[in-house]
Protein backbone atom coordinates (compact mmCIF):
# COMPACT_ATOMS: atom_id res chain seq x y z
CA UNK A 1 0.00 0.00 0.00
CA UNK A 2 1.29 3.61 -1.24
CA UNK A 3 2.86 5.38 1.93
CA UNK A 4 3.53 9.04 2.67
CA UNK A 5 6.61 9.88 1.20
CA UNK A 6 9.07 12.76 3.54
CA UNK A 7 9.88 15.72 1.52
CA UNK A 8 13.72 15.80 1.10
CA UNK A 9 16.04 18.78 1.07
CA UNK A 10 16.72 18.71 -2.43
CA UNK A 11 12.88 19.33 -2.87
CA UNK A 12 12.54 21.74 0.05
CA UNK A 13 15.45 23.67 -1.75
CA UNK A 14 13.23 23.88 -4.87
CA UNK A 15 10.32 24.81 -3.19
CA UNK A 16 11.61 27.00 -1.03
CA UNK A 17 13.76 29.07 -4.31
CA UNK A 18 10.28 29.19 -6.23
CA UNK A 19 8.82 31.35 -2.70
CA UNK A 20 11.60 33.43 -3.62
CA UNK A 21 10.78 33.96 -7.25
CA UNK A 22 7.71 34.77 -6.22
CA UNK A 23 9.07 38.26 -4.33
CA UNK A 24 8.20 35.88 -0.72
CA UNK A 25 4.34 35.42 -1.10
CA UNK A 26 2.88 32.70 -0.50
CA UNK A 27 1.15 30.70 -3.44
CA UNK A 28 -1.99 28.95 -4.72
CA UNK A 29 -2.19 25.70 -6.06
CA UNK A 30 -3.22 27.10 -9.05
CA UNK A 31 -0.51 28.78 -10.44
CA UNK A 32 1.40 27.65 -13.12
CA UNK A 33 4.70 27.51 -11.38
CA UNK A 34 3.26 25.49 -8.95
CA UNK A 35 2.52 23.06 -11.64
CA UNK A 36 5.71 23.25 -12.73
CA UNK A 37 7.27 22.52 -10.19
CA UNK A 38 4.69 19.80 -9.32
CA UNK A 39 5.50 17.99 -12.90
CA UNK A 40 9.42 18.19 -11.73
CA UNK A 41 8.97 16.51 -8.59
CA UNK A 42 6.40 13.89 -9.69
CA UNK A 43 9.52 12.59 -11.77
CA UNK A 44 11.66 9.86 -10.67
CA UNK A 45 14.45 12.24 -10.28
CA UNK A 46 14.57 11.55 -6.25
CA UNK A 47 11.83 9.19 -4.98
CA UNK A 48 11.38 6.03 -7.43
CA UNK A 49 7.64 6.08 -9.29
CA UNK A 50 7.00 2.89 -7.55
CA UNK A 51 4.75 2.39 -4.61
CA UNK A 52 3.76 5.88 -4.43
CA UNK A 53 0.24 7.90 -3.41
CA UNK A 54 -1.66 9.69 -6.16
CA UNK A 55 -1.42 12.13 -4.25
CA UNK A 56 2.32 12.08 -4.68
CA UNK A 57 3.66 16.01 -5.23
CA UNK A 58 0.38 17.21 -6.83
CA UNK A 59 -0.38 20.89 -7.22
CA UNK A 60 -2.05 20.77 -3.59
CA UNK A 61 0.94 18.51 -2.24
CA UNK A 62 3.54 21.52 -3.65
CA UNK A 63 1.28 24.29 -2.68
CA UNK A 64 0.99 23.65 0.89
CA UNK A 65 4.84 22.72 0.91
CA UNK A 66 5.25 26.70 -0.12
CA UNK A 67 2.76 27.73 2.52
CA UNK A 68 4.73 25.76 5.55
CA UNK A 69 7.77 27.63 4.39
CA UNK A 70 5.99 31.14 3.82
CA UNK A 71 4.48 30.66 7.23
CA UNK A 72 8.96 30.15 8.56
CA UNK A 73 8.93 33.74 7.32
CA UNK A 74 10.57 35.83 10.76
CA UNK A 75 7.58 38.65 9.81
CA UNK A 76 4.98 35.71 9.34
CA UNK A 77 2.43 36.77 12.86
CA UNK A 78 0.43 33.62 12.38
CA UNK A 79 0.98 30.63 13.47
CA UNK A 80 3.35 28.41 11.46
CA UNK A 81 2.39 25.15 9.99
CA UNK A 82 3.44 21.73 10.77
CA UNK A 83 5.65 21.19 7.64
CA UNK A 84 9.07 19.74 8.04
CA UNK A 85 11.64 20.29 10.40
CA UNK A 86 13.80 20.78 7.42
CA UNK A 87 11.77 23.69 5.60
CA UNK A 88 13.45 26.57 8.55
CA UNK A 89 16.57 25.16 7.95
CA UNK A 90 16.67 25.73 4.35
CA UNK A 91 14.83 28.64 4.62
CA UNK A 92 17.50 30.25 6.87
CA UNK A 93 20.16 29.25 4.49
CA UNK A 94 18.41 31.29 1.64
CA UNK A 95 17.99 34.20 4.38
CA UNK A 96 21.64 34.12 4.78
CA UNK A 97 23.24 32.98 1.92
CA UNK A 98 21.21 34.11 -1.03
CA UNK A 99 22.96 34.08 -4.07
CA UNK A 100 24.86 30.53 -3.14
CA UNK A 101 21.15 28.99 -2.29
CA UNK A 102 19.54 30.71 -5.46
CA UNK A 103 22.69 28.97 -7.66
CA UNK A 104 22.50 25.72 -6.05
CA UNK A 105 18.69 25.92 -6.67
CA UNK A 106 19.48 26.27 -10.45
CA UNK A 107 21.35 23.45 -10.31
CA UNK A 108 19.17 21.51 -8.94
CA UNK A 109 16.43 22.47 -11.17
CA UNK A 110 19.10 21.38 -14.47
CA UNK A 111 19.95 18.07 -12.97
CA UNK A 112 16.12 17.51 -12.67
CA UNK A 113 15.09 18.48 -15.59
CA UNK A 114 17.80 16.99 -17.22
CA UNK A 115 16.80 13.06 -15.34
CA UNK A 116 13.10 14.32 -17.17
CA UNK A 117 14.06 14.80 -20.37
CA UNK A 118 16.53 11.66 -20.35
CA UNK A 119 13.48 9.84 -19.52
CA UNK A 120 11.11 11.09 -21.59
CA UNK A 121 13.31 10.81 -25.01
CA UNK A 122 13.72 7.03 -23.64
CA UNK A 123 10.07 6.50 -23.73
CA UNK A 124 8.86 8.27 -26.24
CA UNK A 125 12.09 9.32 -28.69
CA UNK A 126 11.29 12.78 -28.47
CA UNK A 127 12.31 15.58 -26.00
CA UNK A 128 10.30 16.33 -22.98
CA UNK A 129 7.93 19.70 -23.09
CA UNK A 130 9.32 20.13 -19.40
CA UNK A 131 12.16 22.11 -19.23
CA UNK A 132 13.78 23.68 -16.04
CA UNK A 133 12.78 27.20 -15.05
CA UNK A 134 15.58 29.59 -15.34
CA UNK A 135 15.72 31.39 -11.87
CA UNK A 136 15.37 35.14 -11.15
CA UNK A 137 17.89 37.25 -11.53
CA UNK A 138 19.52 38.10 -8.15
CA UNK A 139 20.10 41.45 -6.58
CA UNK A 140 19.20 44.64 -4.70
CA UNK A 141 15.29 43.93 -4.28
CA UNK A 142 13.70 46.99 -6.80
CA UNK A 143 17.14 48.20 -7.35
CA UNK A 144 15.63 48.66 -11.13
CA UNK A 145 12.97 50.34 -9.54
CA UNK A 146 14.10 53.10 -7.46
CA UNK A 147 13.07 56.46 -7.94
CA UNK A 148 15.53 59.83 -7.82
CA UNK A 149 15.42 61.22 -4.84
CA UNK A 150 12.83 63.93 -4.13
CA UNK A 151 12.68 67.07 -1.45
CA UNK A 152 10.72 66.06 1.53
CA UNK A 153 8.14 68.44 2.47
CA UNK A 154 8.56 71.30 5.42
CA UNK A 155 5.61 69.26 7.87
CA UNK A 156 5.51 70.66 11.49
CA UNK A 157 3.09 67.33 12.68
CA UNK A 158 5.17 65.04 14.23
CA UNK A 159 6.55 61.99 12.87
CA UNK A 160 4.53 59.58 14.63
CA UNK A 161 1.31 61.65 14.10
CA UNK A 162 2.04 61.32 10.27
CA UNK A 163 1.93 57.66 10.41
CA UNK A 164 -0.67 57.40 12.58
CA UNK A 165 -3.01 59.35 9.96
CA UNK A 166 -1.77 57.30 7.24
CA UNK A 167 -2.26 54.04 8.99
CA UNK A 168 -5.86 55.15 10.13
CA UNK A 169 -6.89 55.77 6.70
CA UNK A 170 -9.24 53.86 4.64
CA UNK A 171 -6.85 53.43 1.93
CA UNK A 172 -4.45 51.83 4.35
CA UNK A 173 -7.28 49.28 4.78
CA UNK A 174 -7.72 48.77 1.54
CA UNK A 175 -4.11 48.49 0.94
CA UNK A 176 -3.74 45.60 3.39
CA UNK A 177 -7.05 43.81 1.48
CA UNK A 178 -4.97 43.87 -1.77
CA UNK A 179 -1.62 43.01 -0.71
CA UNK A 180 -2.15 39.10 -0.95
CA UNK A 181 -2.98 36.63 2.13
CA UNK A 182 -0.94 37.52 5.86
CA UNK A 183 -0.22 40.87 4.87
CA UNK A 184 2.33 42.36 7.68
CA UNK A 185 1.32 43.05 11.16
CA UNK A 186 0.61 46.76 10.98
CA UNK A 187 3.79 47.39 13.68
CA UNK A 188 6.05 46.27 11.92
CA UNK A 189 4.74 48.94 9.31
CA UNK A 190 4.51 51.57 11.69
CA UNK A 191 7.81 51.13 13.23
CA UNK A 192 9.49 51.21 9.63
CA UNK A 193 7.72 54.09 8.32
CA UNK A 194 8.63 56.24 11.75
CA UNK A 195 12.01 55.28 10.94
CA UNK A 196 11.96 56.29 7.00
CA UNK A 197 10.40 59.78 7.92
CA UNK A 198 12.41 60.65 11.32
CA UNK A 199 15.58 59.71 9.13
CA UNK A 200 14.32 61.95 5.81
CA UNK A 201 13.09 58.87 3.75
CA UNK A 202 16.25 56.91 3.76
CA UNK A 203 17.69 54.43 6.14
CA UNK A 204 19.53 51.44 5.82
CA UNK A 205 18.19 47.92 5.74
CA UNK A 206 19.78 47.29 9.29
CA UNK A 207 18.58 50.33 10.48
CA UNK A 208 14.80 49.16 9.23
CA UNK A 209 15.30 45.46 10.61
CA UNK A 210 16.59 46.70 14.06
CA UNK A 211 13.31 48.63 14.47
CA UNK A 212 10.94 46.77 13.05
CA UNK A 213 12.31 43.93 15.55
CA UNK A 214 13.32 41.57 13.15
CA UNK A 215 16.16 40.05 11.94
CA UNK A 216 18.58 41.47 9.50
CA UNK A 217 18.83 37.98 7.30
CA UNK A 218 15.67 38.46 6.91
CA UNK A 219 15.76 41.89 5.79
CA UNK A 220 14.62 40.77 1.89
CA UNK A 221 11.04 38.71 2.36
CA UNK A 222 9.99 41.65 5.03
CA UNK A 223 10.58 44.54 2.63
CA UNK A 224 9.12 42.78 -0.18
CA UNK A 225 6.16 42.15 1.76
CA UNK A 226 6.34 45.68 2.52
CA UNK A 227 6.63 47.03 -0.81
CA UNK A 228 3.65 45.17 -2.21
CA UNK A 229 1.75 46.83 0.75
CA UNK A 230 2.76 50.46 0.06
CA UNK A 231 3.58 49.81 -3.99
CA UNK A 232 0.09 50.03 -5.47
CA UNK A 233 -0.57 51.43 -8.89
CA UNK A 234 2.79 51.19 -10.22
CA UNK A 235 4.09 53.64 -7.92
CA UNK A 236 7.41 53.81 -5.74
CA UNK A 237 6.70 54.49 -2.26
CA UNK A 238 9.48 52.65 -1.38
CA UNK A 239 12.32 51.30 -2.74
CA UNK A 240 16.16 49.86 -2.74
CA UNK A 241 18.65 52.21 -3.91
CA UNK A 242 20.99 50.84 -6.40
CA UNK A 243 23.49 50.69 -3.80
CA UNK A 244 21.50 47.46 -2.54
CA UNK A 245 21.73 49.04 0.60
CA UNK A 246 19.65 52.03 1.20
CA UNK A 247 15.71 51.75 1.63
CA UNK A 248 14.19 54.97 0.12
CA UNK A 249 10.41 56.32 0.71
CA UNK A 250 8.70 59.14 -0.85
CA UNK A 251 6.61 60.72 1.69
CA UNK A 252 4.28 62.75 -0.71
CA UNK A 253 4.09 59.53 -2.70
CA UNK A 254 2.92 57.72 0.07
CA UNK A 255 0.66 60.41 2.19
CA UNK A 256 -1.28 62.44 -1.13
CA UNK A 257 -3.47 59.35 -2.13
CA UNK A 258 -3.89 57.77 1.02
CA UNK A 259 -5.30 60.59 3.26
CA UNK A 260 -6.39 62.65 0.14
CA UNK A 261 -4.65 65.83 -0.38
CA UNK A 262 -1.01 67.24 -0.75
CA UNK A 263 1.19 66.03 1.38
CA UNK A 264 1.90 69.42 2.57
CA UNK A 265 -1.79 69.52 4.43
CA UNK A 266 -0.62 67.07 6.81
Amino acid sequence: MPHQISWVREEIVLATDLLRQNDWLDMRASDPRIATLSLLLRSDWVHPSTDRPASFRNTNSVSRKVSDIFTQLPHYAGRSTKGNRLDKVVLDEFLAAPHEMTRYAARLRAAAGQRVDDAAQAAAGAPSPLRAPQPAPVGAVGARTARTPVSLPDISVPTRERVTAFMASPRYAEQRQRSGRRPLPDQVVRSALEVLVEAGGRASGRQLSAAAGFGEVSFAPTFAALRRLLNVDGSQVVAVAPDGLTVRLDVPLLVEPMLGGPAGRL
